[in-house]
């Protein structure tokens, strides 16, 4: 099946959903921040599509923008109400095949639960999926729902940064130096830490720790010494956290070195594509820590063909995100962790030369021939220069220098919340005001 791509440069934000009812099939992301601002430029960029968004209330730079059809529910992490409006959508446009996306932890999860009962959507009656809402009846088949991504025992394993480290060490990848802190049972009085401070704690699974509020959270602490070890975990123990904490070594190093790498892998858990970047700028407010304001592009081939390794010998599938670093100390690089999906900053992707909606769509859609044995199946590194920020160049200059900014050119410097044939004033107005928090925090926090 032959899909036409949209090649030419977009200009206008004028009839931006004109070809969604001329390709069979769409994207559907759960979210509404700037990991699916992404996703819905991504597929924009390559069909002329809009995306349908479902959140759990309007926020930037989704809520004003041409780019999505918005859908919103407070209760979109219970099963009933996901399925609910995934029936919905599947109902509105029964002759289009959804690629179903998460755009943070929680939606993974509540995604790979529900795994087997959203793909049958549109092919059994969703009361009687749902259940307690009556016998109706069997509805006609759909197109259905597209759900690329691993199943739930897989995804387990790589959740949790315990149980990733083990698998790291089994497979070969260099990771920090590391101990598992048990909220529910262990003292930090009485606690062992096998190497010196600073080091850096975080919590083992991001799904269960943001579902508990605290003076002070943070995504991952520096701590400094034991005294401080007692007031954060202190803080984070005293809250009812249940679950682990992961306690390593800090790695010194700047922004320049970490790295981010994100791959797709077929069906059959061959790596298809990657793509790499180097932070030119993270967030420096405490609270985000992790988060990255400015990514250009980067490669390392022996770095992606260990990753790569990796990814094929647990047998992935779908589009991950790993957060990597260089360790001048070691002479390698150490793996923090994988993100089961695409990153928040994943339009770095798109940037770089790998747009993952032609991926998809050519396997999923264009029905490419993927079974079999392929000595050479057409892998691929994304290697195309560019810079995508949060703030203007101007101010990505003022923060990071003259020289990492120039070498890469103008027409490849993008802003990750800011489309150039997107642009609403009201998105404008949030932007500038962003910009804005961003420069006062690399400042107050840059020392």
């Amino acid at each position: 099946m032959k899909i036409r791509e949209k090649n030419n440069q977009i200009k206008s934000g004028k009839n931006i959903i004109e070809k969604f009812n001329d390709v069979p099939f769409m994207a559907v992301a759960l979210g509404g921040d700037m990991n699916c601002y992404g996703v819905a430029r991504t597929f924009y960029e390559a069909y002329g599509i809009k995306t349908v968004m479902i959140g759990r209330s309007p926020v930037f730079p989704t809520a004003h923008s041409g780019l999505v059809e918005r859908y919103y529910d407070a209760d979109l992490l219970e099963d009933g109400p996901l399925l609910r409006i995934l029936g919905e959508i599947d109902s509105k446009y029964p002759n289009k095949k959804k690629f179903l996306f998460a755009t943070n932890d929680d939606y993974v999860r509540h995604i790979i639960h529900n795994k087997s009962r959203i793909e049958s959507i549109g092919k059994t009656d969703m009361a009687v999926r749902i259940g307690g809402m009556g016998m109706g009846r069997p509805a006609p088949d759909t197109a259905g729902y597209i759900v690329p991504t691993i199943e739930e025992a897989l995804f387990d394993r790589l959740d949790d940064k315990d149980s990733f480290y083990r698998m790291c060490e089994l497979y070969g990848l260099p990771y920090p130096r590391s101990i598992s802190f048990d909220c529910a049972s262990d003292d930090v009085d009485r606690f062992e830490i096998p190497f010196d401070y600073p080091i850096f704690i975080k919590p083992a699974s991001n799904v269960i720790y943001f579902n508990f509020e605290f003076e002070g959270k943070q995504k991952g602490y520096k701590i400094n010494d034991a005294a401080e070890l007692r007031r954060v975990m202190g803080r984070i123990q005293g809250a009812g956290y249940p679950g682990k904490f992961v306690f390593q070594e800090y790695i010194e190093g700047d922004d320049d070195s970490m790295y981010i790498f994100s791959a797709y892998c077929d069906r059959t858990g061959r790596v298809r594509m990657t793509s790499g970047g180097r932070i030119l700028m993270h967030d420096r407010t405490p609270e985000l820590i992790g988060n990255y304001n400015a990514i250009t592009d980067a490669r390392d081939d022996r770095l992606t063909d260990r990753l790569r390794d990796f990814l094929e010998k647990i047998g992935f599938v779908g589009i991950c995100h790993f957060d990597v670093q260089y360790d001048a100390r070691r002479g390698d690089y150490v793996v923090y962790e994988i993100n089961i999906r695409q990153g928040r900053s994943n339009y770095y992707m798109t940037a770089s030369g790998m747009n993952y909606a032609k991926l998809l769509v050519n396997e999923y859609i264009a029905g490419e021939n993927i079974s079999g044995p392929q000595p050479d199946y057409g892998y691929t590194v994304a290697n195309r220069p560019f810079i995508v920020s949060n703030v203007s160049r101007r101010r990505l200059i003022r923060a990071v220098g003259r020289e990492k900014v120039k070498r890469v050119p103008t027409k490849n410097f993008y802003r990750f919340q800011l489309a150039p044939y997107d642009r609403s004033l009201k998105n404008l107005v949030t932007m500038r005001q962003l910009e804005r928090s961003i420069m006062r925090s690399f400042i107050k926090y840059n020392k």
